[in-house]
């Protein structure tokens, strides 16, 4: 068993998208927690800067403006 540790987008979405994953990356994390954002534009950037950080996401269940 993995122990893994996310980081929560709260309190870090003044960064934006690719600042604030680039800081969860370079702090450690394994992976980030955040609501998937209800623009589309806005969600292919989360994915590819997630994906391209090599993080895992936990998604919240919901939908929100971000």
């Amino acid at each position: 068993m993995a122990l893994e540790f996310f980081c929560p987008w709260w309190g870090l979405n003044h960064l934006g998208i690719e600042a604030m994953v680039q800081f969860v990356a370079e702090s450690g994390f394994d992976g980030i927690e955040t609501f998937v954002p209800a623009n589309p534009v806005k969600q292919e950037r989360l994915v590819k800067a997630i994906d391209d950080a090599g993080l895992s996401w936990v998604a919240h269940c919901y939908e929100a403006e971000g």
